[in-house]
C-alpha cells in the first residue's frame, strides 16, 4: 500500500542523547558557563572539577583536546547534564555519565565501534500488510437484471494502489540513515527480514521509521452518509456546505438512514441496508414447457467510499445507490394443454399457469469525485415522490494529511530593529553584540571556531532580525536560536544539520479521476438494453505523475539548493520523499498546495424544471440575471463535477415488461424488457477565463405510461398479454459557454429546464 500522510521524519542521523547509566547525582549541580575559545582539554577539566568525579577520556580523544575551541557562554547557571548535552552538539561527542565518572569519547569512533548484527522482521511492523478492497461481488449485488442490467455501481478498481515492495522499503531506510559507511550493512533475507548492521542509535532511527511508515499507510478518517427525504419545497442549499448547515438539515429529513464508516486511506469502504427478495422474474423453455426463473429483488441504501488525503481536503470517489420498491404488477402466462405423444412416452398435461412479477423500483444512484474541504459536507439532491430525496456525505473530521504551516521559529521575542556596526573586527564580536542584545546565552559550534576569528565590516542600522542573519550568512556564520541560545555554526555545516526528510502524497493530484457517464432513458429489451458503457466524450481528467510532480519542484523551489551535500528528492512508492531543510520543506508544501488547490477546481450543477420560464428568448442567462430567476427556487437536482471531468445525475424509476413473445411449435415464451424513466443529466465542463464550457446531455421524461396487447393460441385461447410503453422524452445534446454562476435554458414547447453552473471556491 502506498505511503500517503505528510510525514515529518524528524530523526536525522546526528548525535545520540546524552547517554545516563544510574542516577549521578552531579547532574543536578549547576555552572555557569563563560567559556569563549577555550581549548576542549580545559573545557572537560573544569566540567571535572563542578561534577566531583573524574572525567574518562577514550583513547581517540587526545588529538581533539588541544585541537578543538569551545564556545558556550550562557548568562545564567544550568544543570551539569543541560552543560555536557550543549558540549556533545558542539564538538561531536559521545558522553555517558555514571555515578563515579563520566565518560567522553568521539562520536565518528563510538559510531563504528558499536556497530553490531541485528534482525528485523518487517512483517512485525505491518511494512508488507496488504490491506483488502471490500468483497466485489457483495457490492455489486443490487437490484435483478430485470431492472439493472449492469450491476454497473461500485466503484473502479484504483490503479495506482501501490503493492508493499520490501526491497522499496530497504532502500527507503538506507537513505535515512544518510551514511556512505561501507561498514553499515542493509540486506532483505526470506523476503521480509531485514538484516542490519548498525549501532544503537541507527538501529532505533530503522525502528522508528518503520513505526512512522505503518502509521503513514494507516491513516484512516471516519465518514457518515445520510440518506433522507425533504418533504415539499422547503428550501435547500445543495453542494458544498459548512458541517453546521449539513447537520441542521440531516435534523430536518423524514425517513432517514445513515451510515458511519471507517475508511483506509486510498481503500474503499462499503456499507448497505438492503433487503433481499426473491421474485418470479422471468422463465426458460424446457423443451414443450415454461419453467419458471427466481431472480433476487434488492432495494434499499448503499454506499461505497474511497477517501484520498489531501492539504485540508480530502478527495472523495463515490458510488451512492437508494433503491426503493414501488407498486408493481403481474403477468400471468397460461401454457396449453399437451396431447399424450405415445410414441416417446408421454402422458398428457393439463393447463399450466405461471404468474411473473413485473418490478417497477425508483432509483438514484449519485457518483463521481469531489473535492471536500475540511469541516465541510456534500449534499446532493434528487426528485422524489414525497418531496426531495436528499445524501449527505460528511467527514467525522479533517484531513489526515497534516499541513506544514510556518518555518520555525525562536524561542524568544526578537528585536523589532537591530543596528550592528563593526570595522575590521572579528565576526565574534558581532556576535558577542547580537547575543547581548537579545540577552542569549552564546553557542559555537568547533567548525565555526574558524571563521569567527575574520575580521569583517558590518554597517546595518535599524534593521530586520532577518537582514542581519543574512548579513552574517555572507560571513558564512550561519545563526540561529533554540531554547533561549544564539547558535552558530558554520553556514554549510548548519544547513545539513538542520535538514529533515519528509514523506509527503501526491495522491490527490496522482490518482485518476474516471469519468462517469449516464444511463440512457427509454424504451430497452434485454439483454441489449444494459446501461450505456460508452463515454459520451473523448478523453478524460489527466493527472501528473509522482515523477512529473518532482522535475516540477526542482527548478522552481530552490533551484540551486538540490546539488548540495546531503539533500535529495526521490519518488516512493507514489509519494515523494525529500530531505531538505524546513524552509524549503515550508516551500514544497506550499507548492504542494498550491497545485491541489487548482486541480481541486470545480463546479456545482443544478437543475431547474421552470414553472414559469422567463419570456425573453435567451438561451444562456448571466449570473445576475440567473440569480433573480432562480430566487426561492429549489433545485430539483445537484451535483459536482471537477474541472475536465465528466458526471452524471439520474434518478427515476425502472418497470420490468414483457416485450415480446416467441413462439415455437404453439407454445409462447415471453421476453423481459425495461423502461427508464425519470431525469438524466451528463456533464463534462472547463472552466475557462470567458466562462465554463460545458457539455451537456440532457433526458427528461415528459410521459409514461403502459397499454397491452392480447397474445391467444390457435384455438383463441389468452396465453399473456404483451405491455407497450408509451414515452415521451425530452432530450437535448450541446456545448455552451456559460457564465459562472449562470444558467443554460433548454425550451420544448411549454417546457423550459435550466441547468445552471458555479463555480466553488477550492
Amino acid at each position: 500500500m502506498t505511503t500517503r500522510l505528510l510525514l515529518l521524519l524528524s530523526f536525522p542521523l546526528a548525535l545520540p542523547a546524552l547517554e545516563v547509566v544510574g542516577e549521578p547525582a552531579w547532574l543536578t549541580k549547576t555552572m555557569t558557563a563563560t567559556w569563549r575559545q577555550v581549548k576542549l582539554g580545559e573545557v572537560l577539566d573544569a566540567i571535572g572539577t563542578a561534577a566531583g568525579c573524574p572525567v574518562k577520556r577514550g583513547e581517540d580523544l587526545a588529538d581533539i583536546a588541544q585541537g578543538h575551541e569551545v564556545t558556550i557562554a550562557l548568562t545564567a547557571p544550568v544543570s551539569l547534564r543541560r552543560v555536557l548535552e550543549l558540549l556533545e552538539q558542539t564538538q561531536e561527542l559521545v558522553i555517558t555519565a555514571e555515578t563515579q565518572q563520566m565518560t567522553v569519547a568521539r562520536f565518528a569512533t563510538w559510531r563504528v565501534a558499536a556497530r553490531r548484527i541485528i534482525t528485523i522482521d518487517l512483517r512485525d511492523y505491518g511494512a508488507l500488510a496488504i490491506f483488502p478492497e471490500p468483497d466485489r461481488a457483495d457490492v455489486e449485488r443490487h437490484v435483478p437484471r430485470s431492472i439493472n442490467p449492469t450491476g454497473n455501481q461500485v466503484l473502479p478498481a484504483i490503479e495506482t494502489v501501490y503493492v508493499p515492495d520490501a526491497q522499496a522499503t530497504v532502500e527507503y531506510l538506507r537513505n535515512c540513515l544518510e551514511q556512505d559507511d561501507d561498514e553499515v550493512k542493509l540486506d532483505l533475507h526470506a523476503g521480509h527480514e531485514l538484516v542490519a548492521t548498525v549501532n544503537p542509535q541507527e538501529e532505533r532511527l530503522l525502528r522508528r521509521e518503520l513505526a512512522h511508515l505503518v502509521k503513514h499507510a494507516t491513516a484512516a478518517s471516519t465518514w457518515s452518509v445520510t440518506f433522507g427525504v425533504l418533504a415539499g419545497d422547503q428550501p435547500i442549499t445543495p453542494g458544498i456546505v459548512p458541517h453546521t448547515t449539513a447537520d441542521a438539515l440531516c435534523k430536518r429529513l423524514t425517513t432517514r438512514k445513515r451510515f458511519q464508516l471507517h475508511a483506509t486511506d486510498q481503500r474503499d469502504v462499503h456499507a448497505a441496508d438492503q433487503r433481499n427478495q426473491e421474485i418470479m422474474a422471468s422463465t426458460e423453455r424446457m423443451r414443450d414447457s415454461l419453467l419458471p426463473i427466481a431472480e433476487l429483488l434488492t432495494t434499499g441504501w448503499s454506499c461505497e467510499l474511497r477517501p484520498i488525503a489531501g492539504r485540508g481536503r480530502q478527495r472523495l470517489t463515490f458510488r451512492l445507490s437508494w433503491s426503493e420498491a414501488r407498486p408493481g404488477s403481474t403477468a400471468t402466462l397460461v401454457v396449453p394443454p399437451i396431447p399424450a405423444d405415445p410414441a416417446n412416452d408421454r402422458p398428457a398435461s393439463g393447463d399450466q399457469t405461471l404468474i411473473l412479477a413485473k418490478p417497477v423500483v425508483w432509483s438514484w444512484e449519485p457518483a463521481g469525485d469531489v473535492f471536500l474541504p475540511d469541516h465541510h459536507a456534500l449534499v446532493l439532491v434528487a426528485p422524489h415522490g414525497d418531496g426531495r430525496a436528499v445524501i449527505v456525505v460528511e467527514s467525522a473530521g479533517p484531513s489526515p494529511l497534516p499541513m506544514a504551516t510556518t518555518a520555525p521559529t525562536p524561542a524568544f521575542t526578537m528585536p523589532a530593529s537591530t543596528s550592528l556596526d563593526i570595522t575590521n573586527q572579528p565576526v565574534m564580536t558581532a556576535l558577542e553584540r547580537l547575543a547581548s542584545l537579545t540577552q542569549t546565552g552564546l553557542v559555537i559550534h568547533h567548525d565555526a571556531q574558524q571563521l569567527v576569528r575574520e575580521e569583517a565590516d558590518i554597517h546595518l542600522m535599524d534593521q530586520s532580525w532577518e537582514a542581519v542573519t543574512k548579513s552574517l550568512w555572507l560571513h558564512r556564520a550561519a545563526v540561529h536560536c533554540e531554547d533561549g541560545l544564539l547558535l552558530v555554526e558554520q553556514w554549510n555545516a548548519n544547513s545539513e544539520r538542520r535538514m529533515e526528510r519528509v514523506l509527503t502524497s501526491t495522491a490527490t493530484m496522482t490518482t485518476e479521476i474516471r469519468p462517469s457517464p449516464g444511463p440512457r432513458l427509454g424504451v430497452q429489451r434485454l439483454p441489449d438494453g444494459a446501461l450505456d458503457p460508452q463515454p459520451l466524450f473523448a478523453g478524460h481528467h489527466q493527472n501528473h505523475q509522482t515523477p512529473e510532480m518532482i522535475e516540477e519542484i526542482q527548478p522552481h523551489v530552490g533551484p540551486d539548493s538540490w546539488s548540495n551535500a546531503g539533500v535529495f528528492i526521490a519518488d516512493y512508492n507514489g509519494s515523494i520523499i525529500v530531505r531538505h531543510t524546513p524552509e524549503i520543506h515550508l516551500q514544497i508544501a506550499k507548492f504542494l498546495a498550491d497545485r491541489e488547490r487548482r486541480m481541486a477546481r470545480q463546479v456545482m450543477v443544478r437543475f431547474h424544471h421552470l414553472a414559469k420560464p422567463p419570456t425573453a428568448p435567451e438561451l444562456i442567462l448571466d449570473a445576475a440575471t440567473w440569480t433573480t430567476l432562480a430566487k426561492n427556487l429549489t433545485p430539483d437536482a445537484a451535483f459536482t463535477v471537477i474541472d475536465g471531468q465528466r458526471n452524471h445525475h439520474f434518478s427515476g424509476m425502472r418497470r420490468a415488461y414483457i416485450a415480446a413473445d416467441l413462439f415455437e411449435n404453439g407454445l409462447g415464451s415471453p421476453v423481459m424488457g425495461m423502461t427508464t424513466s425519470g431525469l438524466m443529466i451528463e456533464v463534462e465542463l472547463h472552466i475557462t477565463v470567458e466562462g465554463i464550457s460545458t457539455r451537456i446531455r440532457l433526458q427528461a421524461t415528459v410521459s409514461d405510461s403502459m397499454t397491452t396487447s392480447p397474445v391467444k393460441d390457435a384455438a383463441g385461447r389468452l396465453l399473456f398479454d404483451i405491455d407497450l410503453p408509451d414515452q415521451r422524452i425530452d432530450k437535448a445534446d450541446d456545448v455552451r459557454l456559460i457564465p459562472p454562476g449562470g444558467a443554460a435554458l433548454y425550451r420544448f414547447d411549454d417546457r423550459t429546464y435550466a441547468v445552471s453552473v458555479e463555480t466553488l471556491t477550492p
